[in-house]
């Protein structure tokens, strides 16, 4: 998976010089389609296209556009993508390799793309976007408006002529593409989960700064109330994200295996458990006891201790609010 990166546009020609050569030769362009995977299946579930205008209507289209001198095939797709849709999720990954060469020419031929303003020749690359990805289109780029599609129910009669070729050429089962957009939206969450117990935190010690104050009652009663009702929110999305989390982490040790790549996120079976046990006991009587402290913390998942603290912050801030209300 290539990274998305902010590059800058250098090298456009000028409109005269650029309808000069499309005159005469055709041009090299690079073309992406948005797309989301049904990680049970492995199917491409829903493509993303742009409302743009075409022959003076409005049509649904793939993103685009022409390569520039001496630049990558892949720089240009995400320079594209960049400037048509902005921001997406870092988890947004653009494939590696092409999965198909779109061909369009200035008539119409059964099969091909059409573009009245040049013979193009594309080369086509999926984005792979996590399955809650909200994107907006970049008020600068040609986008007026972007939208999820199923695969199978497209915009027929307000397609870009092109843009259907290009939808059916997507692989029917890849099982290396469904791994890097589960792996992508296992990144996602991650991050998610790690910024409730960071935000939860920065809040309560806000709010349990004035409940253990001077300040008068009702300003305690209600700081150590809204800290209580925080840490038991914050406690609640924390334990979804990492349920969650947890599950992609199953999912991709399963994949893995199917893929026989090295086994990184490895499943919390019994053996291993097991397993981690008789290391541990091992390392109380063959390691310095710090080592032997440090692997014991180690042993533990961190989620669970967040989780546990955030419980203990709602426990004090309501034994805050108890002391406020006592005379």
């Amino acid at each position: 998976m290539v990274s998305i990166a902010r590059r800058s546009q250098k090298g456009l020609l000028s409109e005269k010089d650029y309808r000069s050569i499309t005159a005469q030769t055709p041009v090299a362009c690079v073309d992406i389609l948005p797309i989301m995977i049904d990680h049970d299946t492995g199917l491409v579930a829903q493509v993303g296209l742009i409302k743009r205008v075409f022959q003076d209507r409005e049509v649904w289209c793939h993103l685009g556009g022409r390569v520039l001198l001496d630049e990558h095939l892949d720089h240009a797709a995400l320079r594209h993508v960049n400037a048509t849709i902005g921001d997406l999720p870092e988890s947004a990954q653009l494939s590696r390799e092409p999965f198909f060469t779109n061909q369009f020419f200035r008539r119409r031929e059964q099969g091909f793309g059409f573009d009245p303003s040049k013979h193009a020749i594309a080369t086509c690359y999926t984005l792979t976007m996590p399955s809650r990805a909200v994107v907006t289109v970049s008020e600068e780029g040609e986008a007026l408006a972007f939208q999820w599609f199923p695969r199978e129910c497209l915009p027929a009669g307000d397609l870009w002529p092109g843009t259907a070729e290009m939808v059916a050429a997507l692989p029917e089962y890849n099982l290396a593409l469904v791994y890097e957009s589960l792996h992508a939206d296992y990144v996602s969450h991650n991050e998610l989960m790690w910024q409730t117990p960071a935000l939860a935190m920065t809040a309560m010690a806000f709010l349990l700064t004035i409940a253990l104050s001077d300040a008068p009652t009702i300003a305690r009663v209600l700081a150590g109330g809204l800290s209580a009702f925080t840490a038991v929110a914050g406690a609640q999305l924390f334990a979804k994200h990492s349920a969650n989390q947890l599950a992609k982490a199953d999912q991709l040790w399963h994949y893995e295996k199917r893929l026989q790549m090295p086994q990184l996120h490895k499943k919390s079976e019994p053996e291993f458990r097991a397993a981690e046990r008789l290391t541990e006991r091992l390392g109380r009587w063959f390691r310095h006891p710090i080592d032997s402290l440090e692997k014991r913390l180690a042993r533990y998942r961190s989620r669970g201790l967040w989780f546990v603290a955030l419980i203990l912050f709602a426990a004090v801030s309501v034994a805050a609010v108890v002391v406020a209300l006592l005379p």
